[in-house]
């Protein structure tokens, strides 16, 4: 894609100059896909004036998509006040990064009546002043019910699930850290990990998690390992679950759901 054809946008020239190159131009548009794919997996979420957008770095320029144009640029050039939180992460890329800009279709799949029951549950818990989402991936908690951005906090280590939580609810603030890397000072009077995210956790940061949660915890395991990781084994995690003080626990579709 970097020895492309790339034409220069005359007439941003003065606004905000930059080159642009079209789907349409291309003999083999798979090509352009896989870099689309690229930019939006493992680029660095940047403001284009107010609407945040990932930007990928390589060589001596920066590239990001809008519809079916793609634009590079110098990548010291800004556009508009950045306040957009950051994904990068040095962890090596999982199949979350590569599954991103699909993985909301890939959930769809998920039951109507399954997602209805999580909800109802969220409208019980979310009444809080806080929560942080571990394990937050592209933002289905918000996308399921409302949480005011200053009362929102997600983490997770996949910086493609993460820019497109971005794309979706980009005043929300997210890190790209485990579980593990959150400090005390944030600890929220819920703490969740939905939708198998509590799988992922080692039995330190279930405990980690429920001394964060001042209020209510809710942890939904597998219940059987999903097809994209079969060799996932939360035995572990979820035993210390069970030990936790105070809790319910009850099944929900594809998952075991813990709440404290």
């Amino acid at each position: 894609m970097t020895t492309n054809h790339w034409k220069w946008a005359s007439t941003y020239a003065d606004s905000y100059p930059h080159e642009y190159n079209v789907r349409s131009w291309h003999v083999l548009p798979r090509d352009w896909d896989r870099f689309v794919n690229l930019i939006v997996s493992f680029g660095r979420p940047q403001n284009f004036w107010s609407t945040p957008r990932p930007y990928l770095f390589l060589d001596e320029w920066k590239y990001w998509r809008i519809g079916d144009v793609l634009n590079r640029a110098d990548p010291d050039k800004t556009y508009g006040h950045q306040w957009v939180s950051d994904t990068v992460t040095e962890r090596e890329p999982t199949w979350y990064d590569y599954a991103a800009p699909v993985y909301d279709q890939l959930q769809g799949l998920v039951s109507l009546d399954e997602l209805e029951d999580v909800r109802t549950i969220l409208y019980e818990i979310t009444r809080v002043p806080e929560i942080l989402d571990v394990g937050c991936g592209t933002g289905k908690l918000l996308d399921l019910v409302e949480v005011p951005m200053e009362r929102y906090m997600g983490v997770d280590p996949s910086q493609g699930m993460l820019n497109q939580h971005i794309l979706k609810h980009p005043r929300h603030r997210v890190h790209p850290w485990l579980l593990a890397d959150v400090p005390r000072r944030f600890e929220a009077s819920t703490v969740t990990a939905l939708f198998g995210s509590a799988s992922y956790l080692t039995p330190g940061e279930v405990v980690w998690a429920d001394t964060l949660a001042r209020g209510r915890l809710l942890l939904m395991f597998y219940d059987q390992p999903p097809e994209h990781d079969p060799d996932l084994d939360d035995s572990s995690a979820y035993w210390t679950a069970q030990t936790l003080g105070g809790i319910s626990e009850h099944k929900l579709g594809r998952w075991r759901v813990v709440v404290r």
